[in-house]
Parts: C-alpha cells; sequence; structure tokens
C-alpha cells in the first residue's frame, strides 16, 4: 500500500506556514486572507434548503495580528509577578516577607494598568495575613478534607432514611483509618 487508505494520504506535509518551533509565523497567510476578503470569496456556502446565505471571508487579519503581540505584554508582566510572591510566599520571616510584597506592590501600584493597581492594593489590604503565614503556616487542608469526605457521602448514599443515619455513617468513616496504598492481599499466618 502506498500509505493512503479511506482518508487519503496520512502524512502531512508542511505548509507555508508551518516553519521550525519557536519561530514566528509569516505574514503570508493574514495577507492572502485579507486578499481573499477583499476579492469577495465565499468562506462557508450557504444552504437553500435552510436558507442559510452564503458567507463572506471578513478582512482586517493583518491587522488584528500585528495587534496581537500589544494585547499579550500585560499577560508576560505576570511571569516576574508569580516568581516574586512565590518567593516571597516561601520566607519564613515575617518582616522579610512583609518587605518582598511591599516591593511588589510599590513596583505594580505605579503600573499604567488598573488591574495591576488593583492588585496591589488587594496585596496592601491583605498584607497582615500574608505576612502572618511566615511565622505560622495554617492551612484550610483538613477541613477541605472532611468536606470533601462528607459529598463523597452524600454522594453514594442517595436514599438514606433520615439525617441520623448520615450523620452515623459520616462519624464511621471520619474513625475509619484511612490506608493509602491498600494491600491488594491479605496473607494469614
Amino acid at each position: 500500500m502506498d500509505g493512503q487508505g479511506r482518508g487519503g494520504n496520512l502524512r502531512r506535509e508542511p505548509g507555508p506556514l508551518r516553519g521550525p518551533p519557536g519561530e514566528a509565523p509569516s505574514r503570508e497567510t493574514p495577507l492572502g486572507k485579507d486578499g481573499e476578503a477583499a476579492e469577495g470569496k465565499v468562506a462557508k456556502k450557504g444552504s437553500t434548503l435552510f436558507g442559510a446565505e452564503d458567507a463572506r471571508r471578513g478582512g482586517g487579519r493583518v491587522g488584528r495580528c500585528e495587534a496581537l503581540p500589544a494585547s499579550n505584554s500585560p499577560l508576560l508582566t505576570l511571569e516576574p509577578v508569580k516568581e516574586q510572591l512565590d518567593a516571597a510566599y516561601r520566607l519564613r520571616d515575617e518582616h522579610g516577607m512583609r518587605l518582598a510584597v511591599d516591593d511588589i506592590v510599590a513596583v505594580r501600584g505605579d503600573a499604567g494598568d488598573s488591574r495591576f493597581r488593583r492588585f496591589a492594593n488587594l496585596l496592601a489590604n491583605h498584607i497582615d495575613g500574608i505576612a502572618g503565614h511566615a511565622t505560622r503556616a495554617i492551612s484550610s487542608g483538613k477541613v477541605e478534607g472532611a468536606n470533601n469526605r462528607i459529598e463523597t457521602i452524600r454522594r453514594q448514599g442517595y436514599g438514606y432514611p433520615d439525617g441520623e443515619c448520615f450523620f452515623l455513617k459520616i462519624i464511621d468513616s471520619s474513625r475509619r483509618r484511612h490506608v493509602e496504598n491498600p494491600k491488594s492481599h491479605r496473607f494469614c499466618d
């Protein structure tokens, strides 16, 4: 067989836009599609049965492609903020954590973007709780685990006769030992 089955050629040949990864796509495609829009090319054929008209190709792709990097610039500036917050959150000194978060607030609060200013205000308003994590790393993990267990029992127990039975099931499951990796077979001596 020559590699062609029912689906046609299985190997895809690289097209004009496909190049090495990490390389920017060429401008040929948006220019070509804008040219097709100027000619009035039909992008999707209409249907007389359903009364749908032909859909013509829209233009303006080159402008949108050129505006894309500028619209992604706020996302690119978030990566250093994420790394700074991660480094600050790992500190175990409350004063050091306050200084690190204050640096982030000072830099991001002066940014021209209103979302960064709101984020900086959020950090500034919650600095006491954030810095408190350095001295006592309190987590709500146990409470969340208990809530998940109760939800699982509730889903499994559709049709319990009353609330007391449901409560007893919750108490029973909380007293049962949880084995992380249970053995598949029990061996008796």
